[in-house]
């Protein structure tokens, strides 16, 4: 991916500090705005948006290059492994399985419902990109006509290959959920639903199940290179995946059950350096620092003592986390073909849509569940934005500027919708009786 839009400019390097004083204080102002006013919006009108930090990263993107470390795209690449490495292992982590029996039903619906709506997206995204070239071809036309297009564009050909991996790359990303509408529900009504609760349980399979195949699509498409002496396949990649995450995972798990202390600053920072460890050793190897690290999470807390307790005050910090990846999202931001882009964006969306309704009326057949548990199942958030800004450096792929932006415009109009469906799921439950009461009381 090319800096595009972050190649456009920018002050001299003499005057990298400012500039640097001047992106810390932007982001300061837009996290205290944030924090103060538009937490109480969303909590009022029930949304959630990132929009405004993609916007900051759009507008402070020409800055970026005029500090020195910042001045080629390959020096952002750790930071944003760091980042994507970060969820990853919160993730992971999020599976403590001693003491702990699986819910048959919560698994069977995240299965149906993942593999079902990633293969669906796939399967369409695919049909898109290598038959629907007259679309797109006439979709460029009329649109280059309009006062739509911005400076020269070409309808770029793609081969079958790069189709075939963007579709892919698509149909993971769609397939991630988000728990943030049933976090924003949860702070507003103080509800303790059990549908909540079964989503929330949910989305965790959801996720890890993206992010093994995100992993996958790493070692299978692999592009780095290697000094073995011999040609390497896409299981050796992935076992050099698993081998970093679990491997990390027992050696840091010793180390932390031995010598940190939970509630010390020192185990947090053992811990942040273990993600800065094995994210760059994910970036190195052209790996997913996702998924190594989500399998160093997830061996961590299942062997220390102590690894538990770090791990929640790691997940505490996701949404300023989430913060810094969704400015970082619109600084990398580069120009893409208009009418690809857009047709992508509506027939993702809409396939996504039909994909959740369909398999989650048929993963709950026989079950004690609503059929229509789909309405809460479209929140889109932190694991399709880590995707987006890893592949981002990963793939020489000409799709891969478009499917980026697809992502993030998808996964930001889906956290949007996504808190009032979920409301209306579980009024309709049965589980909101008072703010059914209200709305009978404001209807009257």
């Amino acid at each position: 991916m090319r800096y595009g839009i972050l190649a456009s400019g920018g002050a001299p390097s003499g005057g990298a500090l400012p500039i640097v004083v001047g992106l810390v204080f932007a982001v300061g102002i837009a996290y205290l705005l944030t924090h103060f006013v538009v937490d109480r919006l969303q909590r009022r009108f029930l949304f959630i948006s990132g929009s405004e930090y993609v916007l900051l990263g759009l507008a402070l993107g020409p800055l970026v290059p005029a500090i020195p470390a910042f001045q080629e795209t390959a020096s952002l690449g750790p930071i944003i492994s760091l980042g994507a490495g970060w969820i990853g292992l919160v993730y992971g982590a999020a599976f403590f399985l001693r003491g702990k029996t699986p819910d048959p039903d919560v698994i069977r619906v995240a299965i149906i419902e993942t593999i079902g709506t990633g293969v669906l997206v796939a399967g369409a995204s695919y049909a898109l990109l290598t038959r629907g070239a007259w679309f797109f071809r006439s979709a460029h036309a009329n649109i280059m006509q309009s006062s739509w297009a911005f400076g020269p564009e070409t309808l770029p050909v793609y081969s079958y290959k790069d189709a075939l991996l963007a579709s892919l790359l698509l149909g993971c990303a769609s397939a991630a959920r988000s728990g943030s509408a049933s976090s924003l529900i949860k702070a507003r009504y103080q509800t303790e639903s059990k549908t909540l609760a079964f989503l929330s349980d949910t989305a965790k399979i959801s996720d890890v199940l993206a992010i093994l195949v995100f992993g996958l699509l790493f070692c299978v498409f692999h592009t780095g290179t290697n000094n073995i002496g011999r040609p390497t396949v896409w299981s050796d990649w992935f076992l050099l995946t698993q081998a970093l995450g679990v491997g990390l995972g027992l050696l840091f798990g010793l180390f932390l059950g031995r010598d940190a202390d939970p509630h010390a600053h020192n185990g947090f920072l053992a811990l942040v350096g273990i993600i800065a460890i094995a994210s760059g050793a994910a970036f190195y190897l052209q790996l997913s620092a996702l998924l190594v690290n989500l399998m160093l999470g997830f061996v961590l807390v299942n062997t220390s003592s102590s690894a538990r307790t770090l791990t929640a005050n790691i997940g505490s910090s996701i949404r300023p986390l989430r913060l810094i990846l969704l400015i970082f999202a619109g600084a990398l931001f580069t120009p893409v073909p208009v009418a690809t882009t857009v047709i992508l964006v509506v027939a993702l969306f809409v396939t996504r849509l039909i994909a959740k309704f369909v398999t989650g009326w048929f993963a709950t057949i026989g079950l004690p569940v609503r059929r229509d548990i789909a309405r809460g199942l479209l929140a889109q958030g932190d694991v399709a934005l880590a995707m987006a800004l890893s592949l981002s450096f990963a793939f020489d792929n000409p799709l891969i500027d478009v499917i980026y932006t697809v992502i993030i415009i998808n996964s930001l109009i889906n956290e949007l919708i996504a808190p009032r469906i979920l409301r209306g799921l579980i009024i309709d439950a049965g589980e909101l009786q008072d703010d059914v009461r209200i709305s009978q009381l404001t209807s009257g």
